[in-house]
């Protein structure tokens, strides 16, 4: 059971994340835009994406690691 719940929360933590970040910048972007909240729109949206490769990089990685012979 800790494991599912564990599994649960490192599997939703990330979109969680992001959701709220990427939200928040773009409604600060909308009201009113500026070049400064631009810019923090675009960093979000970056370290979403960034976050989404380092994971599925790690993940294979991992994967691998526990399959040498595929």
């Amino acid at each position: 059971m800790p494991h599912f719940l564990f599994g649960t929360h490192l599997g939703m933590a990330p979109g969680i994340l992001a959701v709220t970040l990427f939200a928040d910048r773009m409604y600060a972007a909308a009201r009113p835009p500026s070049a400064t909240t631009l810019s923090l729109l675009a960093a979000a949206m970056l370290a979403i994406v960034l976050g989404a490769w380092g994971q599925r990089r790690w993940l294979l990685q991992r994967q691998a690691a526990q399959n040498p012979s595929d």
